[in-house]
């Protein structure tokens, strides 16, 4: 399995790399920033524009974790999921009812307004705002992925439905 680190900044306090860049399984993106999802039905990829280079390179992943800062730096999603005046996104009990559409079962506790995408961290409404918070967050989102694939008699991947056509590739 190998991972690939997108990062906004190249070397400051707010970007701790540590052992990060001497992993092999590792690929680090600096000066990077994702402009866009890519898939159909299911997350596959996704777009990124790089500052030391011009255009646009897309990267085939399967998983998203987006950590943001003090700001929620959601405008990428265009709306597509619920938002809080400040551009948060609600999960779980916090999504109200006209958001979910005709969604049949109520959200799971890091759940957005879409089945099966999860926020956790800095990005959800609502956060406490610490590392050890989404990284505990984190893991609690990777066990209610198990429990919506369960909800829904699964052991594949979530079928989230046709995706926006800006994200169509």
């Amino acid at each position: 399995m190998t991972f690939q680190l997108v990062r906004r900044c190249h070397r400051s306090t707010a970007c701790p790399i540590g052992r990060i860049e001497q992993d092999p399984r590792i690929t680090v993106w600096p000066r990077t920033e994702v402009t866009e999802l890519t898939g159909t039905g299911r997350l596959q990829g996704v777009r990124i524009s790089r500052a030391s280079h011009p255009g646009e390179a897309e990267l085939a992943i399967h998983g998203l974790f987006v950590f943001i800062g003090a700001q929620p730096r959601t405008g990428w999603l265009a709306g597509q999921l619920a938002e809080d005046s400040r551009g948060f996104l609600l999960t779980g009990t916090g999504v109200p009812a006209p958001a979910l559409g005709d969604q049949a079962a109520a959200p799971l506790f890091l759940e957005t307004s879409r089945p099966g995408i999860f926020a956790v961290g800095d990005v959800r409404s609502g956060s406490v705002n610490r590392a050890a918070a989404a990284i505990g967050e984190g893991s609690m989102a990777v066990r209610l992925v198990f429990d919506r694939l369960k909800s829904t008699g699964s052991t594949h991947a979530i079928e989230l439905g046709p995706l926006p056509d800006r994200l169509k590739a």
